[in-house]
């Protein structure tokens, strides 16, 4: 009955779906907030609970994109079976108060209680404030669109919001999570759907958790802004497979979380590439030296009378919890901290008692060898 009650109150909110225009100042905001991690303590929850709500107040966004680790599913105690629906009720008290509309875009840790995803899509999209659009077609991940209509022309799409899912890992748990191929599938075939109703997408932005391995290059060998205080843990094997497709359908921003202390970005090949600033006072970072806050996005809107075309520019600074405007700053080329491959997420520090436990055995193994060849050549 329950079950019943919540695909009801989904369906509702389906054919109710809020629709986005620019404001009479031609311009719309989007707050970027990124692992709260809700669920590791009481004092860590009222933190988050805190700084959402000042975010919110101070910055008055039209719409706020949550990427991913709003919970930290690894705290549960394999008891409560609430874990998961209680935190998540703490977090969308504050929207449902202040009536703000949210897209969230799962991380790797939001599933590991005791919901899984399609459960946590499901609950979500009983809020009437969450614009998630998660459906059985792509096995409930969280992988939908916002669009945005333009304040000159109501009927007219002025910017599309891609949101992921990111997953959590793959390849026996040694790389980080990617975007699948049936989710890019369904990416062409939606811009391919938009671009025939509307004949263009001006700018569009993609949101998710976890990194791209693009993130390495654009430290590696562009000019960034912000800071970058430790590896990108971005997918092993999926250099180029999800960037490309990007750079196709015309993507210019893509916007991510998941690497707490990073907040850099800057742009290769047309796409920005840009880390938001750690929400929450879950887990572990930022730095000692960095504040939390989240991404600021504002979106600019012109018309065009020479070619009757919208135009969109965009901009991006990090409000943080003290209230301080952090601008991005100038972007020049790094010399440090360069890295050539994305850090696995298997820890493999795990494997040191194993080793320190089987050294004496392969150390006597080796002896052995060395011994009976030694007769042998004797």
């Amino acid at each position: 009955m329950l079950f019943r009650s919540i695909l009801l109150i989904s369906v509702l909110s389906f054919s109710m779906q809020k629709h986005f225009h620019f404001n009479q100042n031609h311009s719309f905001t989007i707050l970027q907030i990124t692992d709260l991690h809700y669920g590791e303590s009481e004092t860590a929850d009222a933190g988050n609970q805190k700084n959402v709500r000042f975010f919110i107040e101070n910055i008055k966004p039209d719409v706020v994109v949550v990427t991913g680790d709003l919970v930290s599913g690894y705290a549960w105690d394999m008891e409560d079976p609430t874990f998961y629906q209680s935190h998540w009720a703490n977090f969308s008290q504050v929207f449902n108060e202040t009536q703000t509309y949210y897209a969230y875009a799962l991380g790797n840790h939001d599933h590991q209680g005791n919901f899984n995803r399609e459960q946590i899509a499901k609950l979500d999209m009983t809020s009437p404030y969450s614009l998630m659009n998660a459906s059985k077609e792509l096995d409930w991940a969280s992988t939908y669109n916002v669009p945005i209509f333009s304040s000159y022309n109501k009927s007219a799409l002025a910017t599309n919001l891609w949101l992921f899912d990111s997953g959590d890992q793959y390849m026996l748990d040694l790389s980080w999570g990617k975007i699948t191929a049936d989710q890019m599938t369904w990416f062409k075939s939606k811009a391919h759907e938009l671009r025939e109703q509307y004949r263009e997408i001006p700018h569009s932005m993609a949101f998710f958790h976890i990194p791209l391995p693009e993130f390495m290059d654009v430290w590696n060998d562009q000019p960034v802004f912000g800071e970058k205080y430790e590896d990108v843990c971005c997918p092993l094997f999926d250099h180029g497979t999800v960037f490309d497709q990007f750079v196709q359908e015309g993507v210019s921003g893509v916007f991510c979380g998941h690497d707490h202390n990073n907040y850099y970005g800057g742009w290769n090949r047309g796409i920005e590439l840009v880390y938001g600033r750690k929400s929450g006072y879950g887990s572990y970072g930022p730095p000692e030296n960095v504040t939390r806050g989240a991404r600021v996005i504002t979106l600019k809107e012109k018309f065009d009378l020479k070619t009757n075309k919208i135009i969109i520019e965009r901009d991006h600074y990090i409000f943080d919890e003290n209230g301080e405007v952090i601008l991005n700053g100038p972007s020049f080329i790094r010399s440090y901290q360069q890295q050539n491959m994305c850090s696995p997420s298997f820890d493999f520090s795990k494997l040191l008692p194993i080793l320190d436990f089987l050294e004496p055995i392969i150390i006597v193994g080796l002896i052995y060898l060395i011994w009976r060849l030694l007769r042998g050549i004797l």
